[in-house]
């Protein structure tokens, strides 16, 4: 193939690649996070094997085999920015810390509330103030939004020899 590769092994057991542009390994990849922007390729030459782990690229994931008899779970990502996902990761992680400071602001004004005289008034303004700003705040960040990323899995089905062939989610 005529694609630029920034990460090239042989074998890989539990390792984390993240690879700007693509990643090549020659045998196989076990329980491994690969993260490619480009693409990710296992099995030039020898067996091509991708068992458990977790690979994403944006264009291509090649191997001769995918995932295991063993009931290992395999997942593989198709279409989806490594960056961009991890962005929208931290954006989503940021907006749940605020929505939950809110929330426990929220319980202290509730009970202010129904107990007159236990919370100071003092607290009760910093309590809105800051009710107000993390509202505000929320309010601006970037909505969630589902990916259409295409997420398939890859096992072994229980009772059966066979393992289940890769899905989309």
């Amino acid at each position: 193939m005529g694609f630029r590769l920034d990460s090239e092994a042989r074998v890989l057991i539990a390792s984390f690649v993240p690879s700007p542009a693509g990643t090549n390994i020659d045998d196989m990849a076990m329980q491994c996070e690969l993260t490619a922007t480009n693409h990710v390729q296992v099995g030039n030459k020898k067996r091509g094997h991708i068992v458990g782990g977790r690979v994403q690229a944006m264009l291509s994931i090649t191997a001769k085999i995918l995932g295991s008899p063993s009931r290992v779970a395999t997942q593989l990502e198709i279409g989806v920015n490594p960056e961009a996902q991890k962005q929208a990761q931290e954006l989503a992680r940021n907006r749940d810390g605020k929505e939950n400071r809110l929330l426990e602001l929220s319980k202290l004004l509730a009970f202010a509330a129904a107990n007159p005289g236990r919370v100071s008034p003092e607290m009760i303004e910093r309590a809105r103030a800051t009710a107000a700003s993390l509202s505000a705040e929320i309010q601006s960040l970037p909505m969630r939004k589902r990916s259409s990323r295409a997420r398939s899995s890859c096992r072994k089905m229980p009772g059966s020899s066979r393992s289940k062939p890769c899905t989309k989610a």
